[in-house]
């Protein structure tokens, strides 16, 4: 698969999680658990049980079936940053997130000290069946704090 089609890639090893800019998927995936490439527009899955592009098919995606929510990524980055504002978020650093209960995850990018970091999940709902049926979901992108309230739909 193209490397440039995606912005990051999510990879769950039985080591623990990698978060990668572009979409990075190894060829030996024999210690990986599972793997996400995504941007805006799709995403790649890879497990033990498959691979495939979500949604399938975009052209059939009624946007009143589709639901955005905003998720927290456990973890602070460290106290000693002097970098409070926005304009560090995406700037090609690594930032390694920590929380109390043992989290520890490296992020691609500068997380200001004192933010959290986000990610945009969204979900597909069926268009015939009352009450709604989930029917997929996917990542959508990384938003820093500051943004969280202008990509909620």
């Amino acid at each position: 698969m193209n490397n440039n089609d995606f912005d990051y890639t999510i990879i769950w090893r039985l080591q623990g999680v990698e978060i990668l800019r572009g979409g990075v998927i190894p060829e030996d995936k024999t210690d990986i658990i599972e793997l996400r490439a995504f941007n805006r527009n799709k995403e790649y899955r890879w497990n033990e049980f498959g691979e495939r592009t979500a949604p399938d098919d975009v052209d059939s995606i009624n946007e009143e079936n589709v639901i955005d929510e905003i998720h927290k990524l456990w973890g602070s980055p460290p106290k000693d940053s002097d970098e409070n504002t926005l304009s560090y978020f995406f700037n090609g650093d690594i930032t390694t997130l920590t929380e109390d209960r043992g989290t520890v995850v490296k992020v691609p990018f500068k997380v200001p000290d004192g933010n959290h970091l986000f990610i945009k999940v969204r979900n597909y709902l069926s268009a015939d069946e009352k009450p709604f049926e989930f029917l997929d979901w996917r990542f959508v992108e990384f938003i820093p704090k500051e943004a969280k309230e202008a990509y909620v739909r």
